[in-house]
């Protein structure tokens, strides 16, 4: 069995030794949030990716300050990638295109930062939850609640300053300054591009609920 045949059997939520990540999923594509619909055509990914965590929670910072700390990390043979706070999204869209920034370090668009709230239970974030143990999502109601969302790097509807962020605790999506905040949360991932698609991808759209 081949690597690619033996890699669409991976669950999502299922802990990777090889890439020491979390498999989120296969997504036959990716819109930006926030995107009106007649501009649809031009805000896709336009590429079919599998996303994983590296189950490292960082400092919950200000997104442009997360930006650098992701750009800097060096774990597991696996570095990050720099790009303009401001541009974050578009620039991550044409370097996964690209590939320049395919298996290294980033801070996923929202689409993805959804999945991730959907597994949230399920697989290895329910083994690293129910342990206690470092990585895990932080979703419980005790605390400092604000630790509980995470950023992702998809701008809002309201501008670049604004960035767009998902609650672990129920998924209500919300929206930050991306110079304020400093209380949130951010998953270190990256993904990987497939040359073909396979049978069960699905669009990862997104869906606003306030």
């Amino acid at each position: 069995m081949s690597a690619a045949m033996a890699a669409t059997r991976l669950q999502p939520g299922e802990w990777v030794e090889g890439k020491k990540a979390i498999f989120i999923g296969e997504l036959d594509d990716i819109v930006k949030a926030d995107i009106p619909t007649l501009q649809l055509q031009t805000a896709n990914l336009g590429r079919v990716t599998r996303w994983y965590d590296a189950a490292i929670d960082l400092k919950p910072d200000t997104f442009d300050n997360l930006v650098t700390t992701v750009a800097n990390l060096n774990v597991n043979g696996r570095r990050g990638i720099a790009f303009n706070p401001a541009k974050y999204e578009d620039e991550l869209f044409d370097a996964i295109r690209s590939g320049e920034a395919v298996g290294k370090y980033v801070i996923a668009p929202f689409a993805v930062v959804e999945e991730i709230h959907q597994l949230k239970k399920m697989g290895e974030y329910k083994r690293l939850l129910d342990g206690k143990l470092p990585g895990a999502l932080c979703i419980n109601n005790s605390g400092n609640g604000d630790t509980r969302w995470q950023w992702s790097c998809s701008l809002a509807r309201y501008g670049n300053g604004v960035v767009r962020t998902v609650q672990m605790t129920d998924g209500y999506h919300g929206f930050d300054f991306r110079a304020g905040g400093g209380l949130h949360s951010c998953r270190a991932c990256f993904c990987e591009v497939m040359e073909k698609k396979t049978p069960g991808m699905r669009v990862a759209w997104t869906r606003l609920r306030y």
